[in-house]
């Protein structure tokens, strides 16, 4: 098992704006394999409020 970052193109998928901020998802279709694994999400802006940041992940399985 390899430990070394392999990043992932997480395109933006919709974008909502507001006066004064942006809703914007990204969506990525990804295989892991089975186990534990490990997401890094970034780099997020400076500008970004952690307190709205989200993720969620989904299986098909």
């Amino acid at each position: 098992m390899t430990t070394e970052p392999r990043p992932i193109a997480l395109p933006v998928t919709a974008v909502t704006c507001l006066e004064d901020r942006a809703h914007v998802e990204r969506t990525a279709d990804l295989d892991l394999a089975a186990g534990v694994q490990r997401l890094h999400l970034g780099p997020v802006s400076a500008l970004a409020v952690d307190r709205t940041l989200h993720a969620e992940l989904a299986s098909d399985r």
